[in-house]
């Protein structure tokens, strides 16, 4: 048996590195900054207290909604939160304002909100983590009354966007695995922004298949950005001023640490100019539709 053994140990030592899938080198490199990856999103301690809590809205408001069927003139069967929170863009106009943020939190379906529970809990636990409770409901607030503003302005259908925060926090995902590529290595952040660029068009792909609106994704993924890249922290490499990703030594907390993490002030303060800014898109183009014209056959 011994012999055996040994006889394995031998074999394995001799197989070549060419049959692996990643050179050896690379393969640590990125093992290792993945590792990293995880610690750097545990250090301030928070947990994904919020994300458990929005997904718990989302799935209250579909509960309530099955539990409250109204029957429509010209619109058939609805519930109480579609009635009431549904992008209806005459409605907008007539005053109406908050139908762009209680879209975010409606659904057209069981697969819906099925998805959106899914891809939220599965994603969403990480980027809160990193970027820390506050600036987590700012992205995706901002990502969700972007999406429904760009969702006013190309469709006059009426619409629901609970998918739609999801893809600001996609790419505020992104933002952070770019800035700090080198503290995280430049193969593990490129690995990573591949994997949700690929969770994305997942999602994407999916919601094709459902009553969504694209529009409301495809306005979500800027403002995601650009916020994400202010609120994001960053991770600096050690004063030994080594180079990361090539040994797992290189990952210790006294080497690593997160600076110039926007403050709760200049995050309110950005916030708060951000949906100013929304908002005053939004009246541009309310006055834009209104000026040509183009609400005769917008559905009630």
């Amino acid at each position: 048996m011994k012999k055996d053994e040994n006889e394995l140990e031998t074999l394995l030592k001799e197989v070549s590195p060419s049959t692996q899938l990643l050179p050896s080198q690379e393969l640590e490199e990125v093992e290792s900054s993945l590792a990293y990856m995880d610690e750097a999103a545990n250090l301030d301690g928070s947990e994904s207290s919020v994300v458990y809590i929005v997904a718990a809205i989302n799935i209250a408001v579909y509960i309530f909604g099955l539990a409250s069927p109204i029957e429509t003139a010209g619109m058939g069967t609805s519930t109480l939160p579609l009635l009431y929170g549904a992008k209806v863009n005459e409605l907008l106009l007539n005053g109406e304002w908050w139908r762009l943020v209680t879209p975010m939190f409606l659904h057209s379906g069981f697969f819906h909100i099925a998805l959106s529970s899914w891809a939220l809990l599965f994603f969403g636990p990480q980027v809160e983590r990193v970027f820390g409770p506050l600036a987590f409901c700012m992205i995706y607030f901002l990502g969700g009354l972007c999406g429904n503003i760009c969702s006013f302005y190309f469709t006059s259908a009426a619409t629901v966007g609970g998918t739609g925060p999801l893809f600001a926090l996609f790419s505020a995902w992104v933002a952070y695995l770019w800035l700090n590529r080198e503290a995280l290595g430049e193969k593990s952040a490129e690995f990573g922004i591949k994997a949700t660029t690929l969770m994305g068009i997942l999602v994407l792909g999916l919601s094709c298949l459902l009553p969504t609106d694209e529009w409301i994704h495809v306005g979500a993924i800027l403002p995601g950005f650009l916020f994400g890249s202010f609120a994001a922290p960053s991770l600096q490499v050690g004063a030994d001023g080594s180079d990361p990703g090539t040994s797992n030594e290189q990952y210790e907390g006294q080497q690593y640490g997160v600076f110039d993490s926007p403050s709760v002030l200049s995050l309110t303060t950005a916030f708060v100019l951000s949906t100013g800014l929304c908002f005053t898109i939004y009246n541009i183009l309310a006055t834009t539709l209104e000026n040509t014209n183009l609400l005769d056959e917008m559905p009630l």
